[in-house]
């Protein structure tokens, strides 16, 4: 798995910790990233106006089209997850789905192998 958060993942996490109305720094440690990094995605938050800053008491809030987006984001997130669960059956399935045409196979030389041993060993008694 992915050790690094996906810019996606950055945007939501900020955008979940500002619901609460905070102040810079609690989005900075309740989004888990550094001051730089914090005020470089703030900035383009606000001016998309997923977030509005109130300067009077210095507090960034939430806008309709973030909350939109994290509504988005979670279906997003869930259906990732769905189609993971989906694509680790699918794995197994084509894993059991070779084992099974390698018995196959190896049956089916097994089998000419004795048939093949069958036809020698009539040769050897008609000689």
């Amino acid at each position: 798995m992915n050790k690094n958060r996906s810019r996606e993942e950055i945007v939501a996490s900020i955008l979940t910790v500002v619901m609460r109305g905070p102040r810079k720094t609690h989005i900075m440690y309740g989004a888990n990233l550094s001051y730089a990094l914090l005020c470089k995605y703030l900035n383009k938050l606000v001016d998309c106006g997923l977030v509005n800053y109130r300067e009077n008491d210095r507090v960034y809030e939430l806008t309709c089209n973030g909350e939109a987006y994290l509504i988005k984001y979670g279906e997003y997130k869930h259906q990732r997850s769905r189609l993971e669960v989906e694509r680790a059956l699918l794995d197994k399935k084509m894993a059991n789905l070779n084992k099974i045409l390698e018995l196959d196979t190896r049956s089916s030389d097994i089998k000419k192998l004795v048939i093949s041993s069958i036809k020698n060993t009539n040769v050897i008694k008609n000689v």
